[in-house]
């Protein structure tokens, strides 16, 4: 596929996870499969359907990253999940520090 046959949108998110805010990008193609949207979680209950959703398409999105207080230490972590072939994958969180 050629790089100009993609169509990318961005959007600034705000999401709440174990009482930490963060805003992200998530970066939108429009020629993928497609997913359902992520099931979200707010202290570990997750939420109703359009209770607390940022967005409720999330036929074009591609990745969503957020920050979360993971483990019983409550570390700070930069998570990402990404819509691979129609299915959510990970999530994948690294270290904040030094961030």
């Amino acid at each position: 596929m050629i790089l100009s046959d993609i169509a990318l949108r961005f959007f600034i998110v705000y999401f709440e996870i174990g009482a930490v805010f963060s805003s992200k990008v998530l970066q939108e193609d429009l020629t993928s499969d497609s997913c359902s949207p992520p099931l979200l979680a707010l202290n570990g209950t997750q939420t109703e359907k359009g209770e607390l959703r940022i967005k409720k398409d999330y036929s074009h999105v591609k990745e969503v990253k957020f920050s979360g207080s993971i483990g019983p230490l409550g570390e700070k972590r930069l998570c990402k999940i990404k819509c691979i072939g129609g299915q959510w994958v990970g999530p994948l969180c690294v270290d904040q520090q030094g961030m």
